[in-house]
């Protein structure tokens, strides 16, 4: 069985691919230059992607000891680094981190942090994307967990709507990835 650790790595490593353009066509450093799939990324957006990666990596050492809170701020780093303007890699990169940084908190069994941190991270994405649906299974996942925190404080009430919202985010997550698949496989068209 695969293991959420490895599916956000997965994810990850597939956002940075995509971002660095190492699915589509070769990639240039050239201010302005081209490639096939469009401009090429400038050295700005490539520093981005690389201090992302390392933090990203720097997190996974503190994972690995189950030091979660420090791994969680390192994560929460990723969204202090500037970032080049009108780039769309940014955005994946921010998104990226609002799910990590949720996902950490979770394991810390911090609910309310992390269905925060992936509602700031909604907030902020703009367009349909795995990233953002990772963001959705995230806040549904959060949401379950508080819900769960509700039924053992006794208010079934409270719990009953949190897996209402809960099953809402997963349906929200799960539709967005049937797009995205539909724009990747078939342009849309079903």
């Amino acid at each position: 069985m695969t293991s959420l650790r490895t599916l956000s790595r997965v994810a990850r490593i597939f956002a940075i691919a995509a971002a660095l353009g190492l699915t589509t066509a070769p990639m240039g450093c050239g201010s302005g230059s081209t490639t096939a799939s469009g401009p090429s990324l400038d050295e700005a957006t490539m520093a981005l992607l690389s201090a992302a990666r390392a933090l990203h990596h720097e997190a996974d050492v503190y994972e690995s000891g189950n030091d979660f809170t420090a791994a969680q701020r390192t994560v929460q780093r990723v969204l202090s680094l500037r970032a080049p303007a009108g780039v769309r890699e940014v955005e994946d990169v921010r998104v990226d981190a609002y799910g990590r940084v949720g996902e950490l908190a979770l394991h810390n069994n911090e609910a309310q942090t992390a269905l925060d941190r992936v509602d700031e991270g909604l907030r902020e994405a703009r367009r349909d994307s795995v990233l953002k649906a990772r963001l959705l299974l995230v806040r549904g996942r959060a949401l379950r967990a508080l819900a769960e925190q509700a039924q053992t404080r006794g208010d079934a009430e409270a719990a009953a709507a949190r897996r209402r919202e809960a099953i809402d985010a997963l349906e929200q997550s799960i539709r967005m990835n049937e797009r995205v698949l539909d724009a990747a496989l078939d342009g849309g068209v079903r």
